[in-house]
């Protein structure tokens, strides 16, 4: 039996209030499906995970600043979510998303090129969407001479890469340095460094 709200402001906080107060997890637990953030399942592992939106822009996060300690927090986030899962990992993304009412091209998120292609199945996409999204890994792994969390020194500031991609065959990179300035510029004019 189930507690009913009234549809006013009053009943949702309170279910909220509710809702907050009730443990994560309670009993069995097998046989359920649970909805959660990363954060929300940290210390806890299960059969099967699925994460969904593995998408640049939303892991890692699209934010205005995205600093060398931002990306290594993303990057943790993204680690204690496949390591929740004990034998099958699903991750999803979506090839255009909707976005204030038009459709949006996306791309797989960064974190893809740290996980070893041999390790995962591409499965539930049409043969013509597949094979451009295996040109994604194949062709950038090969190519790109930076990638995003590359330490560099432009104009003998250090700094780090935020962004990367492809514009005409040739690559662009949005870095930010320590002395807070950004920039968007070809890789020529920067050097890349092993340690900041």
């Amino acid at each position: 039996s189930g507690i009913e709200y009234s549809g006013t402001f009053e009943g949702l906080a309170i279910f909220l209030e509710n809702s907050s107060l009730s443990p994560l997890i309670s009993g069995d637990f097998k046989s359920n499906i649970l909805l959660s953030s990363i954060h929300g399942v940290k210390g806890l592992e299960f059969d099967r995970v699925v994460i969904s939106g593995l998408e640049k822009g939303l892991l890692p996060a699209e934010i205005d600043e995205l600093t060398e300690d931002r990306l290594e927090e993303e990057r943790r986030l993204f680690y204690v979510a496949i390591t929740r899962a004990k034998s099958e990992l699903i991750v999803t993304l979506n090839l255009r998303r909707a976005f204030r009412g038009s459709y949006k091209g996306t791309l797989p998120s960064v974190f893809f090129q740290d996980i070893d292609k041999n390790s995962y199945d591409i499965t539930f996409i049409p043969e013509y969407l597949k094979e451009n999204f295996n040109n994604f890994f194949i062709d950038n792994k090969r190519d790109i001479r930076f990638n995003i969390g590359d330490y560099i020194i432009y104009n003998g500031e250090k700094g780090i890469v935020v962004d990367s991609w492809y514009q005409s065959n040739l690559q662009f990179v949005k870095i930010s340095l320590r002395n807070g300035k950004k920039a968007i510029l070809s890789p020529e004019y920067i050097k890349k460094i092993i340690k900041v």
